[in-house]
């Protein structure tokens, strides 16, 4: 049996004219990642060239005919000089939320009914002008293969009689695609599109609302600094602030690897806690290892559904996070997020869009060199052997740090020094071999000789000994429980709360150590991340990141290191660090920010009698968001603490960043005290250094300023 996954999008092929190319692609799953997504071992199915959509009817008839055909009586193919019968199955058809809708003929999908996997409705909310999806008035009915098949067929038989399109449910017809694949299962949701690209996007959008710009500073000091892993190919070119440049690539750096440790000095508590959930969630989902880590999964996920009102306000409660509640089901039945994703499909339409020139039949000239590739007789691939690369002596000026270690350990025995490993699709990098370069592709996980203990090592050189590899290593130590990622974040102890246990197991706290050895190569399981920027101790991202989901897929690494004092921040300027292993106090840094923010909110109160009134309307902001809190039913036992916490944290902090700019002219009064003048509404998005608090039921806004700051200097270039 030979099992295709189908992929469908469009791109823009001439702008000029505006035509557009829309590629139907096909790649085999019994080919294993990441030879899968090669270029080559993709196939290309059918083509679509126009200034208009594809008419699906039209589109899709030929190739859904020869499919059907394939899956009911196979195909001969020669092997090893013998004829194979395989039947052709369909796992699942992938597409981003237009294409998808376009396809399947189903509702745009910010319309309502647009959730492919259940009925919930939907609601217009008239205030953001747009259709939400509300968690408490989800439908939790599923829709199944046969009923959605009879509504595409009742909506097309009433839509002919009528003489325009009906909507039935959502559906607007009846999709060829339903004769191939099983729906709701066969279709399936793209992370890269609704998670790296759509929602990480909408987050960032909604801290920078409220973020100070020193802050935004700091993150982009990071990301700029960060040192990865060769394979990866991700360099942040852009600020946090230009989220909208960012590409798919780092999205998934960002929500899988780098973003939580980053922005523990950054976010508020609620916040963070919020975005840990999501985090978390997401990582366990992309390459699971057990049933018990996807319902986790799906518990955090309903959390974070569940909650995000409350932190971002309704207007985040789009379909796309709605969508997010059925990735769970999504992966128990075609595996991890990273093995459904369109990274290989995007990159692959980049490819096609090469072999068309001119401006003419550009579908002819790509379908025509398509054929020709395949033509040609493709060469086998050939899986190479582990081996050594880049020899090195010992007496090499390299080793003279650690020669009499392994003069020690080593004895007499002939041995020879590489400073990389390669297997099969994944090289390893030496201490030796990186140190000219950004990269860091040296630090890994292993097992225990004699147990399934996860352990983490720095690899110096690599040693070949009777055709066997081994790693010379320099080892890592955990860090204590206190000091644990969960303990810096602030979580409960309390064994309901079941974030902690496998967020210090994926996000690793550990200390370099002093203690070195050799261990197999064999041993080691993956290359993984390490960020060197909480408490002195490195965090270490142990996700199995080496599940390449396409060709520049890899595990990310960050040695970011910060210095315990930084330098004063100036207008226009990024902050500097200085040092090497020492950085910042998170607990200090984070209370002392909420000592100079409340100081800041007394002065105001001191020099304006007008703020009795907003601390008023503030405090009954602060009332509603509890009642709020109080309102909510938690499903099951386990988040029902973490609910609590949101609740301690809302009670506890002056500092909960809700904006809604109605009242102008209260803002501009602020302003102007502090001699900052606005000439219309659309100057609103520069108040980057002031923190607006609301009280949503009366739209009452109280400006304070946040830090100590040359207004003038700071809005000159924009106003």
């Amino acid at each position: 049996m030979l099992t295709i996954i189908l992929h469908a999008d469009g791109s823009p092929l001439v702008r000029s004219s505006r035509q557009s190319l829309w590629p139907l692609f096909a790649s085999l799953i019994e080919i294993p990642p990441p030879a899968r997504y090669y270029q080559r071992n993709i196939l290309t199915l059918s083509l679509w060239s126009s200034r208009k959509k594809p008419d699906i009817d039209k589109f899709l008839h030929g190739t859904i005919a020869q499919l059907e055909t394939l899956m009911q009586y196979g195909t001969m193919i020669l092997l090893d000089g013998q004829q194979h019968r395989f039947i052709v199955r369909i796992q699942g058809f992938i597409a981003d939320l237009p294409a998808k809708s376009l396809f399947l003929k189903t509702i745009n999908f910010n319309g309502k009914f647009a959730c492919t996997w259940c009925l919930s409705s939907g609601e217009y909310d008239s205030n953001c002008h747009m259709t939400m999806y509300p968690y408490e008035k989800n439908q939790n009915t599923l829709r199944t293969h046969d009923e959605f098949v009879r509504t595409g067929q009742s909506a097309t038989s009433e839509g002919d009689r009528a003489g325009h399109e009906v909507v039935i449910d959502g559906v607007r017809g009846m999709s060829p695609l339903l004769s191939i694949i099983k729906y709701p299962i066969g279709v399936l949701y793209d992370y890269m599109h609704l998670v790296c690209i759509n929602h990480i996007s909408t987050l960032v959008k909604h801290w920078l609302v409220f973020m100070k710009a020193a802050d935004v500073l700091l993150i982009d000091d990071k990301l700029a600094r960060q040192k990865i892993p060769h394979n990866f190919n991700v360099r942040f070119d852009f600020s946090i602030n230009e989220i909208n440049k960012w590409k798919a690539k780092h999205g998934r750096l960002f929500t899988l690897y780098i973003g939580l440790p980053i922005l523990i000095n950054v976010l508020s508590a609620p916040h963070l806690l919020h975005f840990a959930a999501y985090v978390l969630a997401i990582k366990l989902l992309h390459v699971p290892e057990n049933d018990r880590e996807i319902d986790l999964a799906e518990q955090l996920l309903h959390f974070y559904c569940q909650s995000s009102s409350l932190i971002y306000g309704p207007s985040i409660e789009l379909y796309s996070l709605h969508s997010h509640l059925h990735l769970p089901e999504q992966v128990r039945h075609h595996g991890g997020l990273s093995f459904t994703s369109a990274f290989a499909f995007e990159s692959c339409i980049r490819y096609v869009k090469k072999k068309a020139h001119g401006s003419r039949h550009l579908a002819s000239q790509i379908g025509y060199w398509t054929d020709m590739t395949a033509i040609i007789k493709i060469p086998e691939l050939n899986v190479q052997q582990a081996r050594g690369v880049d020899e090195i002596l010992l007496e090499n000026e390299l080793l003279e740090e650690f020669r009499p270690i392994l003069s020690t350990l080593l004895g007499s025995c002939t041995v020879k020094f590489y400073k990389r490993f390669k297997i099969p699709f994944i090289t390893f990098h030496s201490t030796l071999y990186d140190k000219p370069f950004k990269c860091v592709s040296h630090v890994i996980s292993y097992r225990h000789k004699y147990s399934d203990t996860i352990l983490f090592a720095d690899c110096i050189v690599f040693l070949e000994f009777n055709k066997n590899y081994f790693a010379f290593i320099r080892k890592y130590q955990e860090e204590a429980q206190a000091n644990r990622l969960s303990s810096v974040m602030k979580l409960s102890k309390n064994d309901t709360c079941k974030i902690s246990e496998p967020l210090d197991r994926l996000f690793s706290m550990q200390l370099k150590s002093n203690s070195f050895g050799i261990i197999s190569m064999s041993r080691v399981r993956y290359k993984f991340d390490a960020l060197n920027d909480l408490l002195d101790k490195h965090v270490l991202d142990t996700s199995a990141v080496d599940n390449i989901e396409s060709v520049d897929e890899a595990d990310a690494s960050d040695e970011l290191l910060l210095s315990s004092q930084p330098t004063p921040l100036t207008p226009g300027t990024k902050r500097a660090f200085k040092g090497s292993s020492s950085t910042i106090s998170l607990l200090a840094k984070r209370s002392k920010n909420n000592n100079k923010t409340k100081n800041y909110i007394n002065k105001e109160k001191n020099d304006d009698n007008d703020d009795d009134e907003d601390d008023y309307n503030y405090s009954c902001f602060q009332k509603n968001v509890t009642n709020k809190l109080d309102r909510i039913e938690v499903d099951g036992k386990y988040f029902r603490q973490m609910f609590e916490q949101l609740k301690s944290y809302h009670e506890q902090h002056e500092q909960t960043q809700l904006l809604i700019l109605e009242n102008q002219k209260k803002i501009k009064k602020a302003l102007l005290k502090h001699k900052v003048i606005l000439s219309g509404s659309n100057d609103f998005h520069y108040l980057i250094s002031f923190q607006i608090y609301v009280d949503v039921e009366d739209s009452t806004l109280s400006v304070t300023n946040s830090e100590s700051i040359n207004s003038e200097d700071t809005f000159a270039s924009e106003l």
